[in-house]
């Protein structure tokens, strides 16, 4: 992993401006940097002022150097992928921290060439992926629509993407699951998936397409969730996997895995069968060492 370096950095408005030059060198991680401006990473140098965050930053190897500036609440990735691809992540932190905690490291581990950002109810520490806040915590397929349109606008904000894949606090993400071929359709399925509850690796029914399998082209999911909003006045149960819309399916190089907790927080536990458990998975190893 190539290592970004911070060559200045600079907080706040006008004359007020201070340097964070090395207080933004320590906030990166892995060879990026992922954040959302606040005065609690850099203090308040000009109380009552919108602040800007304004930086210039190098890779090893490479003779360019590129500048950002974000302001005050405004989410920071550099460097972005240079994709056409997102992936947003949403979460009312219902997941036990131990299991949460493992599914963020997983996607961070798959996520090497797409961006990443993510939505929690509340702060999980660690996660290092931007996280935008939420502050309406009502149990509903409604909030979480809201949540979507949330991360989607800002997908839009940040980059040119062209499609964007839809990201679950209880699900497990191999690598190789981003590397899609261009599709016209409005959805993509990813096909293969399985469970894993205490007894082990579950195989799921036939016939189920949860929207943690899907990407979709960014316009049409902004179109789409948009229109849930109005769905669900009518209907409190209604369904966020897109009806009607043209659909492409594809495998990956290995499975995606829902985890599925002995408490009930998933509607999705029903879908997957007992009648089959294995102890051993050819890309994600024992069964324990995931459940444990």
């Amino acid at each position: 992993m190539r290592q970004l370096k911070i060559l200045k950095s600079t907080y706040g408005s006008g004359d007020c401006a201070i340097d964070v030059t090395d207080r933004l060198q320590g906030l990166t991680k892995n060879g990026r940097l992922s954040l959302v401006v606040s005065n609690s990473l850099f203090t308040d140098p000009c109380p009552g002022k919108v602040k800007t965050l304004h930086f210039a930053y190098e890779l090893p190897g490479s003779s360019q150097f590129y500048a950002q500036e974000t302001t005050e609440n405004g989410t920071v990735i550099a460097p972005l992928s240079g994709g056409n691809r997102i992936g947003i992540f949403y979460t009312n932190n219902t997941v036990l921290p131990k299991y949460l905690d493992r599914v963020l490291l997983q996607l961070e581990k798959a996520a090497r060439n797409v961006d990443i950002i993510t939505c929690p109810w509340h702060a999980v520490e660690g996660n290092p992926f931007p996280e935008l806040p939420w502050f309406y915590h009502v149990s509903h397929h409604l909030t979480m629509t809201l949540q979507i349109l949330n991360l989607l606008y800002k997908a839009e904000e940040l980059g040119d993407y062209e499609y964007v894949f839809f990201l679950e606090h209880d699900v497990l993400y191999p690598e190789g699951y981003f590397d899609i071929e261009p599709f016209s359709e409005d959805v993509l399925e990813t096909t293969n998936y399985i469970g894993l509850c205490e007894e082990g690796f579950q195989p799921v029914h036939p016939g189920f397409q949860p929207l943690h399998q899907l990407a979709m082209r960014l316009p049409v999911a902004i179109e789409h969730f948009t229109s849930c909003i109005r769905a669900s006045l009518g209907d409190p149960n209604f369904s966020l996997e897109p009806q009607g819309r043209t659909w492409a399916k594809r495998e990956s190089t290995a499975p995606t895995v829902h985890i599925n907790h002995g408490r009930h927080f998933t509607s999705y536990s029903s879908f997957f069968s007992k009648d089959v458990i294995e102890q051993t998975h050819p890309y994600w190893g024992e069964a324990t060492s995931w459940w444990d």
